[in-house]
């Protein structure tokens, strides 16, 4: 099963740098290597300091790979109907809820109905 996986991806990339074949290279290279560089650390520095491999990668991961600016996705969206758009922008917060969010007392979240002469009431949820 596993290996039909393997050749299904590997039948789909054109090149070594397609992603299938950079994740079914990565997997296969990088666990081995994984539990090598975890024993040569635990027999080196003790059992204790294994865990340092580990929390090093989620840190580069998190702090460093997902350091990105957010996307701005505004320039893909196209809004047929008017009324869209304001649907829109009263879910994102720009309506009535703003002023009783300001207050802090309560959270509120805004619903919009995208029809023609549309409300945005504002629901209360404590939060």
């Amino acid at each position: 099963m596993v290996l039909e996986k393997i050749y299904v991806g590997i039948t789909m990339a054109n090149r070594w740098s397609d992603p299938t074949s950079l994740l079914i290279v990565s997997l296969a290279g990088g666990i081995p290597l994984f539990v090598a560089l975890e024993a040569a650390i635990a027999l080196t520095y003790g059992v204790v300091y294994a865990a340092v491999l580990p929390i090093a990668i989620t840190v580069w991961y998190k702090m460093i790979h997902l350091n990105t600016p957010a996307a701005d996705t505004e320039a893909f969206l196209i809004f047929k109907v008017r009324e869209s758009q304001k649907s829109r922008d009263c879910a994102a917060g720009e309506g009535s809820a703003s002023a009783h969010e300001a207050r802090g007392a309560l959270r509120l979240t805004a619903l919009c109905q995208p029809v023609s002469g549309y409300s945005c009431p504002a629901v209360t949820s404590r939060g």
